[in-house]
This record gives C-alpha cells, sequence and structure tokens, in this order.
C-alpha cells in the first residue's frame, strides 16, 4: 500500500456530493453556494422537459412527412424476435 499524502484524494464518486456539501460548510457563503447549486438544477430540468414537450411534436411531424414523402412504412409483423423461441 502506497503513502498517499492526500488521504482525501481516494474518495469514491459515490461520495463525491456529500464531501462537497460537507465541505462547503466550512466556508460563509455555503447557503449561497447551495441555493445556485439547487437553482441549477432545476432549471436545468425545467429546460428539459420544456425542450421535450416542444420538440415532440414537431419529430412526429417531421417523420410524418418523410414516410408520406418515400412511400416506406415498415412493421414487422410477422417476425419474431424472441430468443428464446422453441420452433
Amino acid at each position: 500500500m502506497r503513502n498517499d499524502p492526500h488521504p482525501r484524494s481516494r474518495i469514491g464518486a459515490k461520495r463525491l456530493i456529500p464531501y462537497l456539501v460537507n465541505m462547503s460548510r466550512q466556508y460563509k457563503y455555503y447557503d449561497l453556494i447551495m441555493a445556485a447549486f439547487v437553482t441549477v438544477l432545476l432549471t436545468n430540468y425545467v429546460l428539459k422537459v420544456l425542450w421535450e414537450v416542444f420538440s415532440t411534436p414537431v419529430t412526429y411531424k417531421v417523420v410524418a412527412f418523410l414516410k408520406k414523402k418515400e412511400n416506406e412504412d415498415y412493421y414487422d409483423r410477422d417476425t419474431d424476435f424472441t430468443p428464446f423461441s422453441l420452433k
């Protein structure tokens, strides 16, 4: 086992966020840091959901247009995809 001068450098990914939260409590701007973190987290989530809500209908229209233009719409009606078939 090697001699590690910084034992904190071996912190795993599971413990990274709690480690950062505990370290940030030492600073006088802890509340500001945590408020900014939560604000960014929630803002990113809301923007992602809104993007999906507005882009899904456009995607469906583009796909429908391409299917109509190319005259191709394949379905696998008689295809068995199970890998456990006993036929």
